[in-house]
């Protein structure tokens, strides 16, 4: 029976035992000095060095059932982490990286681990050593000692995984499959001592030995499967006969089954002759099978060789089976699947050491370490009863106690208590909006800002009033003088010339003037109308520019028996503010008490200490025992009834406050509804509506006038503007009369020899060098013929120059300009604004908002306007003409027909032009 596999060591490191204990007794045990537990600390020290010294003796199993149970004790006093890391190597890789876990359970399960392993190195002899019946007893024993040393490190698994975070792991070795794949391996083991004892002694019958070996094989076969079930990371840590010689096992002995049940059949009555062949044949190959993978994996020698003799002998013995069946019993060999299964029989079992099983008797008699310290489990009943203590107290008493507190501050708050009564018996005083609103009055002057700001209004319009007069009396003048120059004028010249009228050459300027007439009308009567509530509002007005002490002498107040109102508060009123004050300080009684209550339980927390109850309820229960802090429930449920009585009271503050709170609520509202036909009350009120009424009124009548100020400079600016353009369309025109005038004369003179442009060079330019009249089409009948075309360009802008009274800072507006402009088939005069009247905010009715400058159009052809054919007055060429055949271009005013263009300067060209047979020349203008 060679070839068993044993289980190595785990190897650990030295660990901080004293540091940890010394920092977790004094932080969790401050009644109690680390130094008094020296000793235990230095016997945990010395215990753990030979516990972990991995010596194969039979003297170590008492060191580690030992340091198991004192593990087992220390659990008991101390949890699992205490901050104190144990770090161990990989049984199978010694090499490995170490697993370091600050767990007493880990320390525990890796010492279970090692006297499994030690169980199974003691209980392999070696493989040249010679068996014995007393050594595979030992053997036996031994197995079945390291297969329950894993079932209790089995148990130990799930309190140990539940102890570990997230972040922490196990070693390989604690896999589930491969703890019970150790298990199976020991027990099959175990059974195989078993059957080889069983074969030594010879007085067992051929199917008992099946039995026994087939449950063998069978305990391999689940060790296999458990083995190869586990991570692959384990497996690669495995020797690389540790599998292989499982399986070996597993074949053989199943052979071996088959071989002595062969036996049995044979040995039957009547004999199985049939079956005998099959068997022999199965165990054949069986042994075949593990003789194969023994020399593939190049196992021990001894074991080749024994299957290598064990193929022979069933090889010869199937042959003489085949034989006999053939020629002597003339049988056939029985199918396998006919075969009837071979029983098993176990002979072996897991057993826990004694010294594992009952920590008690292995330390019994001697001292343990740390005894004197309270229990870990008694430990946690004490802070679990102080966290049920802390909650009751808290949830039950003042999280309670502070929620009739708020909803008493909630209730009085909603009912404007106390506030409102105590308004009975101080002056409020006025509002601070209020205030506010009659310092803004009383620092702008009030009254007098108002009449200021209407004067103002005043000047302004007669200002703007004056500027239109004085261009309307430019019209004026201008339509004198033309209508002068017409009675002057014959018939017949007075037909030759398209010259219109001042009464349409003027008319967008008198337009305008009358749109910027009534507006101005529209803003004075505005302005009248606003300045009249000025006097309407003067007295109210004047109350706001008082100070703060005499505006509140004038209002009425509403605190009862005051010297500053003439109005008393009726006893109504006040037999509900002392009903009302009556519960207010009952309210606060009922506060003091509460308050009294929670002073009373915190004082009783305080001096509730459990840990003298606690621990002696400890020393009465077995010194061993693994103490639960469910065993300490009683203890913790009779502490905590002590505060009975304090819920009780705290129920009785509840239903205390409630019922005063609904009192308070029906008091006061009968003291509202006093409040409400109080007639001090409804006159304070009144007074302030209406100090609040005249704020906002002064207020518009302030904004109005401010906006006329604004709206009156930007009119003077607009009308001075027309003003300008007035005075360019007098010299325009009185221009065009005087160039007339020579030019008629001239040609009267010379008919057949006309004068030239050089002679009537005198004639008086503008005076204005930005504006450039346009030319006046005429038609000259005389031999020379002259054309010339006008086109106009430039365009004058005229700004308002006059200075004016700004009261208040106003947008400035846009400029007015002048625009020349070339029209389609005849030259034209209009007048193009950049911006409208400005708008004026008044009150009822209000003006326009807005009054759009006109513009100057030319009047249509069926009005004498230009652009019809043969309308031309044909008159000699001006004077200072050039004598050249190439006329050069010049600028001259032109005046067009239809009245005046916006357009700019105009161009003439003098072109020669020759007729047929004619040798005289034309005058035109060409559009």
């Amino acid at each position: 029976m060679p070839h068993l596999l044993t289980i190595p060591f785990k190897s650990t490191s030295l660990a901080s035992i004293r540091s940890a204990v010394r920092e977790y007794i004094h932080i969790n045990h401050s009644d109690t000095h680390p130094d008094h537990f020296k000793s235990d600390i230095t016997a945990w020290e010395k215990l753990r060095r030979e516990a972990t010294s991995n010596v194969t003796h039979v003297d170590q199993i008492d060191i580690l059932i030992k340091y198991n149970a004192q593990l087992s004790f220390i659990l008991i006093k101390f949890p699992s982490d205490i901050s104190l890391e144990f770090a161990y190597k990989p049984a199978f890789d010694p090499r490995g990286t170490s697993i370091s876990l600050p767990s007493i359970l880990y320390e525990q399960a890796c010492t279970l681990f090692n006297l499994a392993s030690l169980y199974s190195q003691l209980a392999t002899p070696p493989p040249d050593q010679k068996l014995s019946n007393p050594l595979l007893v030992q053997s036996v024993n031994y197995y079945q000692a390291a297969a329950g040393s894993i079932d209790h490190l089995y148990e130990l698994l799930k309190p140990l995984k539940d102890s570990l975070s997230a972040s922490e792991s196990l070693p390989l070795e604690f896999d589930e499959n491969v703890l019970l794949g150790i298990r199976e391996l020991m027990l099959a083991q175990a059974q195989e001592c078993v059957f080889h004892k069983a074969i030594s002694e010879g007085k067992y019958k051929a199917s008992i030995l099946a039995r026994i070996a087939i449950k063998s094989a069978n305990l391999y076969t689940s060790s296999l499967t458990h083995f190869t079930s586990s991570p692959s990371s384990f497996l690669s840590t495995l020797p690389s006969t540790f599998i292989p010689l499982i399986q070996v096992k597993s074949h053989h002995l199943l052979s071996l089954a088959h071989l002595h049940q062969s036996t049995s059949d044979i040995s039957s009555k009547p004999p199985l002759h049939a079956s005998e062949q099959t068997r022999l044949s199965l165990s054949l190959q069986l042994s075949k099978k593990s003789l194969s993978i023994a020399q593939k994996q190049k196992l021990h020698p001894r074991l080749i060789t024994e299957l290598q003799e064990l193929v022979e002998s069933l090889g010869e013995n199937w042959s003489r089976s085949k034989r006999d069946n053939e020629y002597v019993y003339n049988v056939s060999p029985l199918p396998e699947g006919r075969l009837a299964e071979i029983a098993e029989t176990a002979l072996v079992k897991s057993v826990v050491p004694e010294g594992v099983k009952d920590v008690k008797g292995v330390l019994a008699g001697s001292e343990v370490c740390f005894g004197e310290l309270m229990g870990w489990g008694a430990k946690m009943a004490i802070e679990i009863y102080n966290t049920r203590k802390e909650d009751l107290i808290r949830e039950d008493i003042k999280d309670r106690i502070s929620s009739f507190d708020q909803l008493q501050i909630k209730t009085l708050r909603s009912l404007n208590l106390p506030a409102s009564l105590e308004a009975l018996s101080t002056r409020v005083g006025l509002p601070p909006s209020l205030l506010a609103k009659a310092q803004e009055v009383r620092l702008e002057h009030g009254i007098e800002y108002l009449r200021r700001l209407s004067e103002d209004c005043t000047r302004l319009f007669e200002r703007c009033q004056s500027l239109l007069n004085e261009g309307l009396d430019i019209l004026d003048s201008e339509v004198t003088e033309d209508e002068q120059y017409r009675l002057a004028l014959q018939g017949d010249n007075l037909a030759h010339t398209e010259r219109p009228p001042s009464s349409i050459a003027n008319v967008s300027l008198t337009s305008r003037a009358e749109q910027y007439q009534a507006s101005l009308q529209e803003a004075q009567i505005s302005d009248t109308r606003i300045a009249e509530k000025i006097d309407d509002k003067e007295e109210d007005i004047s109350l706001l520019e008082m100070d703060a002490e005499a505006l509140d002498r004038i209002v009425p107040s509403t605190t009862p028996n005051t010297r500053h109102s003439p109005l008393t508060s009726p006893n109504r009123t006040q037999t509900h503010a002392r009903a009302l004050q009556s519960l207010l300080e009952h309210l606060d009684r009922l506060k003091e008490s509460r308050e009294m209550i929670l002073q009373r339980a915190e004082r009783m927390s305080v001096e509730d200490d459990i840990d003298l109850r606690v621990k002696r309820e400890a020393e009465g229960m077995e010194m061993y025992m693994n103490l639960e802090p469910v065993m300490f429930e009683g203890v913790m449920e009779e502490s905590l009834r002590r505060y009975d009585r304090v819920r009780r009271e705290v129920d009785d503050c509840e239903n205390a406050v409630h019922d005063v709170l609904e009192r308070v609520k029906e008091e006061n509202e009968m003291f509202l509804q006093s409040r409400r036909e109080d007639v001090s009350v409804r006159a304070r009120e009144g007074m302030l509506r209406n100090l609040e009424t005249t704020y906002f009124d002064y207020v518009d009548l302030r904004d109005h006038f401010i906006a006329a100020v604004q709206y009156y400079n930007e009119m003077a600016g607009l009308i001075s503007e027309l003003r300008e353009e007035c005075k360019v369309f007098e010299r325009s025109r009185r221009n065009e009369i005087k160039w007339l005038s020579d030019y008629m004369n001239e040609m009267s003179l010379n008919p057949s020899h006309p004068p030239s442009l050089s002679q009537h060079h005198h004639a008086e330019p503008l005076s204005d060098p930005q504006f450039h009249e346009p030319s006046i089409s005429v038609a000259v009948e005389a031999k020379p013929s002259i054309s010339i075309n006008t086109s106009t360009n430039a365009t004058p802008r005229v700004e308002a120059q006059e200075p004016l009274f700004l009261p208040s800072p106003s947008p400035p507006h846009q400029s007015t300009s002048l625009q020349m402009h070339d029209a389609p088939a005849a030259s034209s005069y209009e007048a193009h604004e950049t911006n409208s009247t400005p708008a004026r905010p008044t009150f009822v009715p209000p003006p326009p908002s807005s009054l759009p400058r006109p513009s100057f159009a030319p009047p249509s052809p069926a009005a004498g306007g230009a652009g019809g054919a043969g309308q031309r007055a044909w008159l000699p060429p001006p004077s200072g003409a050039p004598n050249s055949a190439e006329w050069k271009s010049l600028r001259m005013p032109v005046v067009p027909r239809g009245g005046m263009s916006d357009s700019g300067s105009a161009t003439v060209t003098l072109t020669p032009k020759k007729e047929k047979g004619k040798g005289k020349k034309r005058v035109g203008v060409e559009q």
